[in-house]
């Protein structure tokens, strides 16, 4: 009995955007691993951002995935590229495996932001969608969960942000 309740402890803890990254051992495959779609064809990156704005404002929703109750980071992520029939995880952990990776130097609009937790930098916890880039500066639109802005919002990709950010992912190409 006392396993069965540390199991189910242990699945829920790895629930919604502050999710954990699994880890696997070299040469396996992560668990819960989405597979990627063989191509997504779909190459308008501007139209992607474009109908992320059109959320900027919606509240913050711990788990949430609907535009009318709101989101969480990776809900909104999931919700704006699933309008273009692309297949993104639900939740940030599972970025861990998916997409191709690319320097900051060579990312683009529509490409994805990943960050850890504020208090673990070793944790994936919160994801955004790179909606401009000008000179050196890129900025993102995320559901964010602070304390003060609880909504779908813009940010720039500086100070606790750019510290904080682990990798930047393609999941177009």
């Amino acid at each position: 009995m006392k396993q069965w309740i540390v199991l189910i402890l242990w699945m829920l803890s790895g629930i919604a955007c502050g999710t954990a990254k699994r880890a696997s051992r070299p040469g396996t495959t992560p668990p819960n691993r989405i597979e990627e779609p063989a191509r997504n064809k779909f190459k308008n990156r501007a139209a992607i951002v474009t109908y992320a704005k059109k959320y900027l404002g919606t509240p913050y929703v711990y788990g949430g995935a609907d535009p009318g109750k709101g989101f969480d980071c990776s809900g909104f992520v999931q919700y704006v590229f699933k309008h273009f029939n692309i297949i993104v995880p639900r939740t940030t952990k599972d970025y861990a495996a998916f997409g191709k990776r690319t320097s900051l130097k060579n990312a683009k609009v529509a490409d994805l932001i990943l960050f850890s937790l504020y208090d673990d930098y070793n944790t994936i916890g919160h994801i955004g969608i790179i909606c401009a880039i000008e000179q050196d500066k890129v900025f993102f639109i995320h559901a964010a969960s602070g304390k003060s802005s609880k909504k779908v919002m813009i940010s720039e990709l500086t100070g606790v942000h750019l510290k904080r950010m682990r990798f930047i992912t393609n999941v177009m190409e």
